[in-house]
């Protein structure tokens, strides 16, 4: 038996661990989850963040991080006293927040248990936060690498990071590709819905999602071709001045998106720019992928290993000219897509293999 721990699965993000779930299930593998209370599948037991899932709950204000840090030491208890009762061959915990309460969770199980423990890696590197620092953060990320038996990713470039930042040993770490995120599983195709936008930025407006460079980029764009629309929708942390792009034809949604918006305005643009300068690991891709969307990538090792991706274009990582470049080739040819059903179902076949052999690699008896 296999026990999956994954808290970021509300909504849309859910769909990550379903792929892998329903992967698994029709090998005959026992399975099971751990998930949000708001996973929006009818199987698992939705342990985590009831009353504090940003985008499901009524605002706490302040009280949002106390009551949350509860519902974590709830949820943990709980499953460990699950582990202990059904004793899983294997327990597969996603690393999304590296805190005290989890790296004693971690702890418990190596020292009492003898399943074997598998972090999953979502991004091995932490990004900066409001409640830690980055050298804080990596110290903790470091301990909780080294408890487990082993660790997850799902490209090269996450085991690099593993190998040279946290001096991981190659045995130890296992990849298999990202599972495809199928948004149709939870909305139903819509083929009447209009191509609003000529290009799209979705996502959260963090420095290393490099929207800067796309602005930089839209304002010689916009020079030639000035009825091009472009939106950027998505929460800003950090605030941003959209006060200069003032008649540039952008539309700000700057504000967290709900999963039905996501994909709503995904659904609604002709191509989605993913600009980003820094990242080992994206999920974006994979929900794309089964909508009537091209993409352009910045040319990360992330997106240059994605066979879901059409390489011709990617751009220059940071460079607003090489941006511009793939823009103006996907506006003049907007036939262009990415994806379609051969490479996903082609894409799903390898997935189904490489998991099957990690968890095979693992635990033989599965």
């Amino acid at each position: 038996m296999i026990y999956h721990i994954y808290w970021g699965t509300a909504g849309n993000a859910g769909l990550y661990l379903d792929e892998i779930y329903q992967t698994l299930k029709a090998e005959g593998v026992e399975q099971e989850v751990f998930v949000s209370h708001y996973y929006p599948f009818d199987y698992g037991h939705k342990t985590f963040f009831r009353l504090t899932e940003l985008g499901h709950c009524r605002r706490l204000g302040k009280l949002r991080n106390p009551i949350r840090y509860i519902e974590l030491l709830r949820a943990l208890f709980c499953i460990y006293f699950s582990i202990r009762r059904n004793k899983p061959q294997v327990v597969n915990y996603s690393l999304i927040g590296v805190f005290k309460p989890v790296i004693l969770f971690l702890k418990l199980i190596k020292k009492t248990t003898k399943c074997k423990l598998v972090l999953t890696c979502h991004d091995v590197m932490p990004f900066a936060n409001q409640y830690q620092g980055l050298s804080k953060q990596e110290r903790m990320r470091k301990e909780a690498f080294q408890l487990a038996d082993y660790l997850l990713v799902h490209n090269n470039n996450s085991a690099n990071e593993l190998k040279n930042s946290f001096g991981i040993a190659s045995e130890k770490i296992l990849c298999h590709r990202f599972p495809i995120m199928d948004l149709k599983k939870i909305y139903p195709k819509d083929n009447t819905t209009q191509k609003k936008y000529d290009f799209l930025f979705l996502g959260h407006l963090r420095k290393e999602k490099g929207v800067e460079v796309l602005t930089e980029a839209w304002e010689q764009f916009h020079q030639h071709h000035p009825h091009a629309k472009l939106c950027i929708a998505g929460n800003a942390p950090f605030g941003f001045d959209t006060k200069k792009y003032e008649g540039m034809n952008i539309d700000f949604v700057l504000q967290f998106l709900s999963d039905k918006e996501y994909y709503e305005y995904a659904h609604s643009a002709k191509c989605i720019i993913l600009p980003y300068t820094r990242g080992t690991n994206s999920g974006v891709v994979s929900t794309l992928v089964t909508l009537d969307v091209a993409v352009i990538t910045s040319d990360l090792e992330m997106f240059q290993s994605n066979p879901l991706l059409d390489k011709r274009f990617q751009f220059e990582n940071g460079n607003p000219q090489s941006l511009l470049d793939k823009m103006e080739m996907l506006y003049e040819d907007g036939s262009e897509k990415t994806g379609g059903n051969g490479i996903v179902d082609t894409y799903r076949e390898g997935f189904r293999k490489e998991i099957m052999d990690v968890y095979k690699s693992i635990s033989p008896m599965l």
